[in-house]
């Protein structure tokens, strides 16, 4: 019964996160269509999920870090965490960087092969678009390694924080700059409500949860048995 509390109340965690994550990141067509009408939404959404692939594509890479994280704190390899984190992060960052850039050049001819000449983005939210990628990556690199540690609380704290004010500077920006101010909205908020608390609170998780006999390798060595 107390493992089972213990999943339980990882799992309720777990859940608000993606609530916060989901009101974050999925509710910019339900404010372009409230705010602009529905003919805009196709404007922004089709550049979006082209990028979207991206995101897909280094999520699958980084997604196995989740369970190694916690198997490496659990048997108490502190270096292959510091380093796989650090390694991590720099090459997320740099092939987000590096298919955002690419898709930022090529994204006009990309969408006209795709639907035509229905779809016109501008550069602005091209660039915008691939600066939430890049960014994105980071974060879900440090993601990975909270997860693994099972760090969900301070997760909730800030995802709520920064969902809740990312709902309402888009639906400022989109009155004043329409479509194209979306994911800048988006970039903005997460540097200054989510990345700059991470680094000021994950090298110090990092080093707690590295340490030998640690608090969370016990815990994670409770749960695996």
């Amino acid at each position: 019964w107390s493992a089972t509390r213990k999943i339980g109340r990882l799992a309720f965690l777990f859940f608000v996160l993606q609530v916060a994550v989901g009101l974050a990141y999925q509710s910019d067509n339900l404010i372009i269509t409230h705010l602009l009408g529905p003919e805009a939404v196709t404007q922004y959404s089709v550049p979006q999920k082209l990028f979207s692939l991206i995101s897909l594509g280094i999520a699958t890479i980084i997604g196995p870090l989740w369970p190694a994280y916690g198997e490496a704190i659990a048997r108490g390899d502190g270096h292959w965490v510091k380093r796989t984190l650090v390694r991590s992060l720099i090459g997320a960052v740099s092939l987000a960087s590096l298919m955002a850039g690419t898709f930022v050049a090529l994204g006009p001819k990309l969408i006209h092969l795709w639907v035509g000449n229905k779809i016109h983005p501008s550069f602005v939210l091209l660039i915008g678009l691939g600066c939430w990628i890049v960014v994105e990556a980071g974060g879900g690199a440090i993601a990975m390694f909270l997860n693994g540690a099972s760090i969900v609380k301070a997760q909730v704290v800030i995802s709520s924080i920064f969902a809740i004010c990312a709902l309402v500077v888009k639906i400022s920006f989109v009155h004043q700059w329409g479509i194209d101010a979306v994911p800048w909205a988006t970039v903005i908020c997460y540097v200054l409500l989510t990345a700059l608390p991470y680094a000021a609170i994950v090298p110090g998780i990092v080093s707690r949860v590295c340490e030998p006999g640690s608090r969370y390798a016990v815990a994670l060595n409770d749960s695996s048995t």
